[in-house]
């Protein structure tokens, strides 16, 4: 069930690895062997330490103590003749054998070592079960109980009788104890002893020559320093920069702590596909292992879309032929990693596994904590670290234990611990008709019908392997055909109710003559026959100027009715209109029009001075209308076609260059027909809210005015005030809308009540959340909401959410395809993937565009045809399939941000700094924002201001030094590597008490702000550059004050009396075993007493501090179980047990000690995090006070949470001496509790 056992020789299955070690077996035997490689027996005197695999797994339980995960579970159904009194002899016989099975593992003297059981049970223990179901039930019950390790036994067999003479069996052991192959051992042990005592005759076991401990005691003396170190060096080179946690697509998100519930579920490879990979390894000198195992990640790379892949392994570790008949636990952990990027075929990745596992096998020695150490991976807080996965084959040999005893009818089952070590692990075992396989899982992480998906998509997986080994590994399936089938089920919008309109203009066809307002708006309004009469006067003029079709126009306006006057008059000159927005700065617009190249430039009076110079003919929209001349007779104008383009706009370019997307009048009228098609309430009064420079603003025109409604125009004023719009949508009796969701929040929120008129209410452009749906269900009931999806490039949208009452969402969906449209989520490849999965978002249907203009390369980077020569825009943005059939969003590909519903490029923002003179490098981070808009940032302003440029730039110095630079990659791969950060910073916030000086508050506050830009590292680093009296060096009397008497005010001041009250009372929660490393005065010792605690003990280091105040302190308590250890608390905490509560309040002795644990610390206490942690039991709480400046740190909060599961700050007022407020910043102090 290893590695190691599927790479023994044999002779239908002989691997390169299995040559390889049957060649090194081989030479064993010819070569004479040094005495160190004999296994031997331990000396009498000598301790029965654990073997190195055993720490790891004492240190893995320590950590989850109470859990069942380590548990391993053997269980039969034995339908009749059981002599039960044989079988329990039986196994008090095995028992005897093996006296690892009656033992504990403790902590001696700071090792781990065997030592006999303290606690004593029936070697067999029976039940009272009234029914089959009955028995199951308790069965399971007895093995999921946790195995005290320290006080042993490490085993223990239950016996459940079922009506009609029928038992359930269960063997349930630690696997401190045990392994796979131990379960052959003492399954076949207790046979033989069962046979004998059943029926007389020998008994057939021989005396065991060695116990576990000799193999231990051997192992610690054969892995020398020197091959530890060779197989570091490998581990260290094959695995450096390791990958993050793998990231699966989830059923729920990770928990913040890592648990250990688990199922599992059950599958099975057919005889065909079993044989076709057993043939596909033998042609390639691969063992079937080594396919499975590289199958399994392959399929993980496509569940994660990750090339570089870390999955574990076990190996049997049992190489010495004296091992082979023990009972212990030798099993180590083997990490395999795969790396599919460039895309290699499956064969040449094979190639690649094969020596990888080989590698492997010769370096299996060195425990995985110990790679752990040695790589140092990134911890992520309810993850394990390097690696999250299992893969475990079992050949047919080796298969489920089985028993047979004399006159009895046996049949292996299965009963589950609901437990799981890691989030998936795949176990693959051999049988006459196939591959039968297992997926034990976290149920915090995934339901059970997701991981039956995840068994049939591995079991295509291998048929696709087997039967096309040379395809590229993308290329290779793993969808089910029936998976194939819902999605395309998915992806396809309604179909696209076909209309005799050829463009939007023919949306006015019977309204010419209509007194129908068509448009409304600062102070003036037009009917639609006005609207028809003005805009036929616009393109008389555009026409006389020598505009001809195609060409582009440029709309250099504010906001208004005339704005929206030209546009129809551009569309009806058979020309398109290019948006250029007259707020936006003067290189901007001079680039856009550059870009843009338009014909003509349409423009206002006010706006006319803004048009930079040297650009072509400009007209006033003023001289346009009043041209009654100009205005030609119906019929004059020739309708544009469906392939003319109707409007470009520009989008944001990561080069700095926006990008020009054109839109045909095909796109619009497709865009405009599925709106009237889609939504069952047609706006009557819509307003226009979206610059016209934004893509949105085109739904607004086009779908009002198909629908013969009116469009309203408020002022860019009115826009930018929430209370102005919201009484302009009230006085207007506008009853539709489409805002980013950020306005519509701001306007529900404050002027709810002034929206009762509004009944469709669309949000776009940005991410709609939650509370804003319940806001507008809870305020506007009559409103409906709609969440609208789709980029430019599309035609404005592409996805629709309409939101139920009854709904409950745990993600805000963007909806379903529109009418017409094709929705399709990829992976890298462009592949399909599941639901649930998250990739590329791609965009199909007759709103597409046809691509950027004047940018080839970037067209066929973003557009592309699939296998059926359906035209796919690849939007960049990330969603998933969620259970209802709908999408969910889930941000971006590459660094595009979008910024009031505006889609940027952050490279374009970096270029605009580059070309900032004086600026050499520049690299933006977007952050989400949770400051408040009231939020006054002028004390901060007053500060910079008052500080000298010299002083202000060597601060800026300091942080530039320190910050962290991202690095870059290659230019055809231009990507930064950028963390989402948030933190929440407010200057009136009463969490923290404000410090008498307010220069110091808001030199902190900008340090906090300058956190977010440089991931929150470098404050502890900078701090010490102010805090007066850094340069000065200590007097040499007080340089070591490790043995001197120290003076009271010198170790606790009256002033710090509540925090230490506060930290007692935190440490003491449990009443349970207190451990106090600081004793100081005895104030926080005496709070330790007052709240009654089963032990106490200190750990103090001065002697002069324990003869004046501790021995003086513990007098009063004659009757307290109160323990003195005078040590550093370094040396002894090694030998002290497990604690409920830990006070920390030892400060640094020495100069070399300040700067090791002040200086270059997150936190004076950060050293004792992780020892700390090690002695506390589970639920135990670790407490220490630390400063104001200190707490709020990030690198600080995530220090503790590699280590606690939960962290609680409390400031505490305190009356700070005025002359020490420079060295703890504030009138407050931090109490920190941290629980495990």
């Amino acid at each position: 069930m290893s590695a190691e056992q599927n790479a023994k020789p044999s002779g239908r299955d002989l691997s390169e690895a299995k040559r390889l070690l049957l060649q090194r077996r081989l030479k064993r035997k010819l070569a004479p062997q040094a005495d160190s490689n004999s296994l031997g027996k331990r000396p009498a005197d000598a301790p029965k330490l654990a073997s190195i695999g055993q720490s790891r797994i004492w240190l893995l339980d320590r950590l989850d103590s109470g859990s069942a995960s380590n548990n391993i579970t053997s269980s039969f159904r034995i339908h009749s003749g059981l002599n039960v009194e044989a079988l329990a002899k039986a196994l008090e016989k095995v028992v005897s054998r093996h006296e690892i099975l009656s033992s504990g593992y403790e902590m001696l003297e700071g090792q781990l070592t065997q030592v006999p059981a303290r606690n004593d049970h029936k070697k067999l223990e029976t039940f009272v079960c009234d029914s089959p179901d009955s028995s199951m039930q308790k069965a399971q019950a007895f093995g999921q109980l946790p195995i005290d390790i320290e006080k042993g036994p490490l085993y223990r067999v239950g016996l459940f009788p079922e009506p009609g003479g029928t038992f359930v069996l269960i063997l349930t052991v630690h696997d401190i104890a045990f392994d796979k192959w131990s379960l052959l051992v003492f399954w076949k042990e207790v046979e033989a002893a069962y046979t004998h005592l059943a029926k007389g005759g020998p008994l057939n076991l021989e005396e065991p020559s060695y116990q576990f401990s000799d193999f231990a005691h051997w192992q610690r003396k054969w892995f020398t320093k020197e091959r530890e170190s060779k197989q570091a060096d490998y581990w260290r080179a094959k695995l450096q920069d390791p990958p993050a946690p793998i990231s699966l697509p989830t059923d729920h998100p990770y928990p913040a702590t890592l648990t250990t519930a688990g199922s599992l579920e059950y599958g099975r490879i057919d005889s065909k596909t079993a044989s076709n990979i057993k043939k596909l390894a033998n042609e390639n000198n691969a063992s079937t292992f080594t396919v499975l195992i590289l199958a399994f990640s392959l399929l993980l790379s496509k569940y994660s879309q990750n090339d570089d892949i870390l999955v574990s392994t076990p190996v049997a570790n049992r190489r010495k032929k004296e091992t082979a008949k023990l009972i212990g636990f030798f099993l180590n952990t083997l990490v395999i990693r795969s790396n599919f990027a460039g895309n290699p075929i499956f064969l040449q990745a094979l190639s690649e596994a094969k020596q990888t596992i080989a590698e492997a096998l010769e370096h299996q020695d060195l425990p995985t904590d110990k790679i752990v150490e040695l790589l140092k991976p990134k911890r992520v807080q309810g993850r394990h670290p390097l690696f999250q996965t299992m893969f475990v084959f079992q050949r047919e040999d080796e298969g489920t234990p089985k028993l047979s005893l004399p006159g009895c009818e046996i049949e292996p089952i299965f009963i589950e611990t609901k437990t799981s070590k890691f989030d998936i692990s795949l176990f693959v075992s051999e049988q006459d008709d196939g591959f039968k396989t297992v997926v034990e899982y976290r149920t915090e992480l995934f339901e059970a019908a997701t991981i039956k998906r995840f068994l049939k998509h591995y079991e295509t997986l291998l048929q696709g392997i087997a039967a096309s080994p040379n395809l590229p590994v993308a290329d290779l399936p793993y969808l089910s055909e029936k998976d194939v089938e819902e999605l395309q089920t998915l992806e396809q919008g309604p179909a696209l109710e076909l209309t005799n309109r050829s463009t939007v203009l023919d949306f006015f066809a019977g309204r010419e003559n209509s007194n129908t307002i068509a448009l409304e708006g600062n102070g003036t309004s037009y009917s639609y026959a006005q609207l028809h009469t003005l805009s036929n006067r616009v393109a008389a003029s555009l026409l006389e100027k020598g505009v001809t079709r195609g060409d582009s126009v440029a709309l250099f306006l504010e906001r208004s009715p005339e704005a929206i006057v030209a546009i129809y008059g551009i569309l009806k000159a058979k020309c398109r209109y290019t948006s250029i927005d007259v707020d936006y700065p003067p290189k901007r617009v001079e680039q856009l029009f550059e870009d843009a190249a338009p014909a003509l430039i349409i423009c206002a009076e006010s706006s006319s001075s803004k048009i930079p110079a040297n650009k072509l003919t400009s007209l006033r929209i003023e001289e346009l209308l009043a041209n009654s001349d100009q205005a030609p007779a119906d019929g004059k104008l020739t309708a544009p076609s469906l392939e003319d383009f109707a409007y470009t706009i520009f989008t944001s370019g990561s080069t700095g260059k926006p990008k020009g997307v054109s839109v045909t009048h095909g796109n619009l009228i497709s865009s405009t027909q599925a709106r009237l098609q889609y939504y069952d309430s047609l706006p009557k009064r819509f307003i226009l809210i979206p610059s016209l420079s934004f893509d949105s603003s085109v739904a607004s025109l086009f779908w009002t005015f198909a629908a013969g409604a009116t469009l309203v125009v408020p002022t860019f004023e009115q826009i930018r005030d929430p209370e102005l719009l919201s009484t302009f949508i009230a006085e207007n009796r506008v009853d539709s809308l489409l805002a980013v969701p950020s306005l519509v929040e701001q306007l529900v929120r404050w002027n709810a009540d002034r929206l009762t008129c509004l009944k469709n209410i669309i949000v776009a452009g940005e991410a709609c959340s939650e509370k804003l749906v319940k806001e507008v269900q809870a305020k506007l009931p009559h409103s409906s909401l709609f969440n609208e999806y789709g980029p430019t490039e599309a035609t404005v949208w592409a996805t629709v959410h309409s939101f139920l009452r009854e709904n409950t969402l745990e993600a805000v969906p963007i909806g379903k395809p529109i009418p017409g449209t094709t929705i399709r989520i990829v992976d890298s490849g462009r592949k399909r993937i599941p639901k649930g999965f998250v990739g590329e978002i791609c965009i199909a249907g007759p709103g597409v565009t046809l691509g950027y203009d004047n940018s080839t390369e970037l067209t066929q980077e973003k557009f592309f045809e699939d296998e059926n020569q359906q035209r796919f825009y690849a939007t960049g943005d990330l969603g998933s399939w969620n259970a209802a059939g709908e999408i969910v969003y889930h941000g971006r590909t590459d660094e595009q941000v979008k910024i009031n519903g505006y889609r940027i490029e952050i490279g374009e923002i970096e270029n605009a700094l580059r070309n900032i003179e004086g600026v050499k490098e520049a690299s933006v981070l977007a952050t989400p924002s949770h400051l408040s808009p009231e939020l006054d940032t002028r004390p901060l302003e007053e500060l910079i201001a008052q500080t000298e440029e010299q002083d202000l730039a060597e601060a800026i110095k300091e942080v530039c030094a320190t910050g962290r630079q991202p690095a870059r990659t290659s230019k055809n791969n231009r990507r930064l590597k950028r963390e989402k950060l948030e933190i929440e910073l407010n200057f009136q916030s009463e969490q923290f008490i404000a410090p008498p000086r307010k220069a110091q508050r808001d030199w902190l506050i900008a340090q906090a702000i300058n956190e977010i830009a440089d991931d929150l590292e470098h404050l502890d680093k900078t701090t010490p550059q102010f805090v007066p009296g850094k340069d000065h060096k200590l007097d040499r009397d007080l340089l070591d004050i490790t043995k001197a008497d120290l003076e009271s005010d010198s170790i606790m001041e009256d002033w710090q009396t509540p925090i230490m009250k506060q930290m007692a009372a935190y440490a003491t929660e449990s009443h349970g075993d207190i451990l106090e490393i600081g004793f100081g005065l005895g104030v926080s010792a005496s709070f330790i007493q007052d709240n009654k605690v089963s032990s106490h003990t200190v750990v103090e280091m001065n002697g002069p501090c324990i003869e004046n105040h501790f021995k003086p302190w513990k007098s009063q308590y004659p009757i307290s179980d109160i323990r003195l250890h005078h040590s550093r608390w370094q040396d002894i905490l090694p030998k002290l047990g497990l604690f409920d509560g830990i006070l920390f309040h030892a400060f640094p002795m020495n100069e070399e000690e300040f700067v090791e644990y002040v200086l270059n610390s997150v936190t004076f206490a950060e050293h004792a995090f992780e020892p700390m942690a090690a002695h506390l039991k589970k639920g135990g709480v670790f407490t220490y006070l630390t400063t104001e400046i200190d707490s709020i740190s990030r690198r600080h909060q995530r220090a503790l949470l590699k280590h606690f599961s939960e962290v609680t700050y409390r400031p505490i007022s305190l009356n700070v001496p005025y002359d020490t407020i420079d060295t703890w910043w504030a009138q407050s102090m931090i109490a920190i509790k941290a629980t495990k």
